[in-house]
């Protein structure tokens, strides 16, 4: 969870491909945690 939020906070081009990525990650607390930081933003 807290790579995920690391990354979301990163301005290198590919970054929303990248959630989007992890978003469809078969580990349920990788989705949540794209979710989360997706609906902070």
């Amino acid at each position: 969870e807290d790579l995920v939020w690391a990354v979301a906070r990163w301005t290198t081009p590919g970054v929303a491909e990248l959630l989007d990525v992890l978003a469809d990650d078969p580990h349920p607390d990788v989705r949540e945690a794209v979710e989360a930081v997706r609906e902070s933003s």
